[in-house]
């Protein structure tokens, strides 16, 4: 259900909101943990070190749909907030738009180039094809991502965490058991892991975006609003697009060749395939904490007609609580994480 955030005791309101947020970050890294452990597991070494080095390339997409899940969730909560909803709508129907065009280039160029990208992080001709089939099939899936992400950015603003979490678990958990049985039982090696996460990640991306649309006609409007308006998607992207380049700019590293030079020796292969698992227990405390300092944009979720410094100082020392409590556990599974694809 759709939640004022801006009534209420600002540590129970914090805390019912972002512990399913945490929770999404959980199972979100959950996709390429469950893949890295059935590849390594179930089919081989250079399996995993494909599906390793594909999911560097992939970090460019996920920056991409990051930036449209940041500019459509902070423009949304600030036009639900100010109760404008006709301009709300306007502004989710002109996220939608907007990134199926981009979709549209970015599938195409991704298919055209992927080989040529996996070549320029000097990926060995042993794993070459295997990361190739891995990579284009996860190519295949970006509009399912990148429309639940935004999915998951509008049940943001609209005070609801608890519904992309429901989702989400149902999709992580679901993706390591079609995982083996398309591996194990069916023999269809990486392409099986690859397309196992396409699956469960088009479920529950059609079922994000059908639960939107659905709470978004149940608010009444005064008239009807428009498909796309010029104004609001510049507003959109003046959020967007610097997020979308501070992700690039933070996964920089996992982008230099050198990285990947080694792998052509067949002794840091092992070392390469224990780096992923220490990669990604990083990823699971980074997006945690990504999604902890998303709660504190100034403009995050303000009202016109209610002032929020002071409530913000509530919610700042909520935060601070929330933050030590949860640091602690995202420890602990990031042993965890390490530990199973050791």
């Amino acid at each position: 259900m759709n939640k004022d955030l801006t009534v209420g005791k600002p540590e129970s309101v914090l805390w019912r909101f972002c512990l399913p947020l945490f929770g999404s970050v959980i199972f979100q890294q959950l996709y390429n943990i469950a893949d890295s452990l059935v590849a390594g597991k179930f089919i081989n070494e250079s399996a995993l070190a494909a599906v390793g080095n594909s999911y560097e390339i992939t970090l460019i997409f996920i920056a991409f749909a990051f930036g449209c899940n940041m500019g459509c969730s902070v423009i949304v909560s600030r036009l639900f907030g100010a109760k404008e909803y006709r301009n709300m709508k306007t502004a989710v129907s002109t996220t939608f738009i907007f990134t199926a065009v981009l979709l549209a280039v970015m599938v195409i160029a991704g298919l055209l180039t992927s080989r040529e990208l996996l070549a320029l992080i000097h990926t060995p001709d042993d794993i070459m094809d295997a990361s190739l089939l891995y990579l284009n099939i996860y190519i295949y899936g970006l509009p399912f991502m990148f429309f639940y992400n935004i999915a998951t950015g509008i049940f943001s603003a609209l005070g609801d965490s608890r519904t992309p979490f429901i989702f989400l678990a149902i999709s992580s958990v679901s993706n390591i058991f079609v995982d083996i049985l398309f591996v194990k039982s069916f023999q269809m090696g990486i392409a099986g892991v690859a397309w196992a996460t396409f699956l469960c990640q088009g479920v529950s991306a059609v079922l994000a975006v059908a639960v939107v649309i659905r709470r978004l006609i149940g608010i009444k409007t005064e008239g009807r609003f428009r498909f796309f308006d010029g104004s609001i998607l510049k507003q959109i992207l003046v959020v967007a697009i610097p997020s979308t380049l501070a992700e690039l700019y933070i996964h920089r590293k996992y982008y230099h060749p050198e990285c990947y030079q080694r792998l052509r020796n067949q002794r840091y292969r092992r070392i390469f395939c224990s780096c992923q698992a220490e990669q990604s227990g990083h990823h699971l405390s980074y997006h945690t904490g990504k999604r902890y300092l998303k709660l504190y944009r100034p403009e995050y979720r303000c009202r016109q007609d209610r002032p929020y410094p002071f409530r913000l100082q509530g919610f700042l020392k909520a935060g601070l609580a929330v933050m030590y409590s949860v640091c602690v556990v995202v420890l602990h599974l990031r042993k965890m994480a390490v530990a199973a694809l050791s």
